[in-house]
């Protein structure tokens, strides 16, 4: 996509960024960072600078959390597949497969 031309609000302050990202994808990024600006600051009294270094950090930590149980998810599924291909292998090797749990439901 091409360079674009985007003029944004955030916290009452016109922006202008040049960015390959669609006006629509921008619009929602910093309508997240007006949210949690609100969510910090509800009355609006701090300082502008502040806020958005408050802002910045809970919105890091989000992203943080998120590759944390992504990581969490992955490595749970590796080890399930893990046990689904040694249990395949037993039963393929025409050996007794081994019930585990009441189901072996993944959640």
């Amino acid at each position: 996509m091409e360079r674009q031309v985007v003029h944004l609000t955030i916290a009452g302050q016109s922006l202008r960024v040049v960015s390959t990202s669609s006006r629509e994808q921008l619009g929602r990024l910093a309508a997240i960072v007006e949210e949690r600006m609100r969510a910090l600051d509800p009355q609006g009294r701090g300082a502008l600078t502040q806020t958005l270094l408050l802002t910045a950090l809970a919105l890091a930590n989000d992203l943080d959390c998120e590759r944390a149980k992504r990581l969490e998810v992955t490595e749970d599924t590796r080890r399930f597949l893990a046990t689904v291909k040694e249990r395949v292998d037993v039963a393929i090797a025409g050996g007794e497969v081994e019930s585990v749990g009441d189901g072996d439901c993944f959640t």
